[in-house]
């Protein structure tokens, strides 16, 4: 059966070749991950969904991956609440790291785009003169 004419495109598309990746109809990349059944009551959610405040792939790349780890620390967490355990330590895997690291160039990056965007304070005759005296 082919679907009618009216019927909606979806809300979110996936990106082909990432599970957890997808682009919302307005161009946003977000994180999708179902809840695993037994998970849900403790998780509060069926669905985790995060944005990934870009609208580039390039970016999103990165950015999923992060998020991605975070969401299995959630779901591995949920998994030690119910068996009434403690969640393992963190042990990140070299590939793990290197996704934490990107994502924190990449926030350092914008953050320092919209300092360049700043104006700093004129200096005045006083303030030129004190910065004589201390050599700069």
């Amino acid at each position: 059966m082919n679907p009618t004419p009216d019927t909606p495109e979806p809300l979110f598309q996936a990106v082909p070749g990432h599970t957890r990746l997808f682009r919302r109809e307005g161009g946003t990349y977000y994180l999708r991950a179902k809840v695993p059944l037994p998970l849900r009551a403790v998780v509060g959610k069926t669905e985790i969904r995060r944005s990934l405040n870009t609208k580039t792939l390039k970016e999103a790349l990165p950015r999923v991956k992060v998020e991605s780890l975070k969401t299995d620390r959630l779901f591995a967490s949920a998994e030690a609440k119910i068996a009434g355990t403690k969640p393992t330590p963190a042990k990140l895997s070299r590939e793990e790291i290197a996704w934490a690291v990107a994502d924190f160039f990449v926030k350092e990056e914008a953050r320092a785009e919209t300092w360049e965007d700043r104006q700093l304070p004129k200096l005045d005759s006083a303030d030129k003169e004190e910065s004589d005296d201390i050599g700069m």
